[in-house]
Formats: C-alpha cells, structure tokens, sequence
C-alpha cells in the first residue's frame, strides 16, 4: 500500500480530490436542475389537473344542457303527437266533407239532367205555343178576311 501512496503524490491527489469536488458539484447542479426541472413539470401536471377539473365541470355542465334540450324535444315530441292527432281528425273530418260532396255531385248531375229535360220540354212548350199563336192568328186573320169578303 506504500507503494501505492508513494506513486501518488500529496499534489496529484489533491488535483484529483478537487476534480472529484468538481464532479460532484457539477453532479449536484445538474440534480438541482433536474429537481427544478422536475418541479416545473409537477407544477404542469398540477396545472393540467386543475384544467382536467374545469373541463370535467364543464362536460358536467354540457351534459346537463344536454338533458335539458332532451326534455324539450319530449315536450316537442308530444306537442307534434297532439298535432298529428288533430291533423288525422282534421284529414278524416275533410273526409266526411269530400264524401258529401262527392253526394252532393251526384244529386246535381241528377238535378242537371232534370232540368236539361224541363228545358227541353219548356222549349218543345214554347214551338207548340209559337205554332199555336201562328195557327189562331191565322185563322182569326182567316176568319176575319172571310167576313171582309162576304160582306
């Protein structure tokens, strides 16, 4: 072991005792680093849990939004339901109507054809008349030219 110290002198080990200090405190640097470096990504994650927070409160508040216009589409839902059942009241009761008119058609078709036969029974009624007037006219005017004449 002397032998071993002799070859290394007071000054050598001094020079390597202070590159050894060196290196240690280049090493306790650094690991200050790292925990300031480690620190600033514990305050981050801090930071995105606090913003994980805010956005599950907000999720929170969506969903309620949510279920809220869930609620009003039930109401719309139901409004439209009522709606659709007036409407087939409306469309059976229009309907009833169109049948009654399809009645009221007939009776008029029944009725026009009525009166076509009452127009045409008036006009044969009006040429007899008209044929009638023609012959007593004739006649009177006959019977009068005949009583000019015989006297």
């Amino acid at each position: 072991m002397e032998a071993m110290r002799a070859a290394w002198p007071d000054d050598r080990l001094d020079d390597l005792n202070g590159k050894v200090e060196a290196g240690f405190s280049k090493a306790d640097r650094q690991f200050e680093r790292m925990d300031q470096s480690f620190e600033q990504v514990n305050q981050r994650f801090e930071q995105v849990d606090q913003r994980f927070e805010q956005v599950d409160e907000r999720f929170e508040q969506v969903d309620q939004r949510f279920e809220e216009i869930d609620r009003r589409f039930e109401k719309v839902d139901q409004r439209f339901e009522e709606i659709d059942l007036k409407f087939k009241w409306i469309d059976h009761r229009f309907d009833e109507v169109d049948r009654r008119l399809d009645g009221m058609d007939k009776r008029l078709d029944r009725f026009e054809g009525r009166f076509e036969r009452l127009e045409g029974k008036f006009d044969s009624l009006q040429r007899s008349l008209l044929v009638g007037h023609f012959g007593i006219i004739a006649t009177l005017i006959g019977v009068i030219g005949a009583q000019h004449l015989l006297a």
